[in-house]
């Protein structure tokens, strides 16, 4: 884990520890590796990090107020392979969030030919997440939403290489970065969750590549 402080960037001043960082806004949070990796497949030297499904369920279960999440695909909860209980476990989490009350906003791409997005759809039907799907191909003629990453409570960050699929947390390669109690990260990755939120709203605009 590593603890990471903006402080050091500040001329000292007369106060206390805490005055200054009051002064200057100063906010310490938290940043760690986390990764999957595929069963079998063992490292004799290196570093070991934090599973990214002990990462994700603890992010989800934590969360208060709200749950955002971008996602090339759903793929969590399809399979009674051994290690696909990780994926399990992650869906199981939130719906538990759902039905505690915290807002879940899942922006997803249309996923043709990956997967039927059956996961998230279930959660929709629930009541217990609201779900907007972008198009790249009618929006931008080609492309993907490729980014994956969860915002917790506009302050708790995942972001990282990991798809919303049990194979990524049990047997793919993944690395990604837990951060926490980070709203300045939080945010930023909100702006762009935000401008997905707008394009998915259903022909929400007619933008393509004739008319930018």
């Amino acid at each position: 884990m590593i603890l990471v402080s903006l402080e050091h960037h500040f001329p000292q001043t007369a106060g206390s520890h805490a005055d200054r960082r009051k002064l200057f806004n100063i906010n310490v949070f938290r940043v760690q590796f986390v990764e999957s990796i595929p069963t079998g497949l063992n490292f004799s030297r290196g570093p070991v990090h934090r599973a990214t499904h002990e990462a994700w369920l603890d992010l989800l279960n934590h969360a208060n107020e709200s749950i955002h999440i971008a996602a090339l695909y759903w793929n969590l909860n399809s399979s009674e392979y051994p290690t696909a209980e990780y994926g399990r476990h992650v869906y199981e989490q939130l719906i538990d969030a759902g039905q505690r009350g915290v807002s879940i906003r899942i922006a997803q791409d249309v996923s043709k030919g990956m997967s039927d997005n059956e996961d998230s759809r279930r959660l929709a039907e629930q009541g217990l997440a609201e779900v907007r799907t972008l198009d790249f191909d009618r929006l931008l003629g080609s492309g993907v939403l490729h980014t994956k990453f969860i915002i917790v409570d506009m302050k708790d960050v995942y972001v990282g290489s990991a798809n919303m699929d049990w194979k990524s947390l049990a047997e793919v390669k993944e690395l990604g970065l837990y951060i926490q109690d980070c709203p300045c990260i939080a945010e930023d990755l909100h702006r762009i969750f935000k401008v997905y939120w707008h394009l998915g709203k259903y022909y929400r605009v007619d933008v393509n590549l004739e008319k930018p």
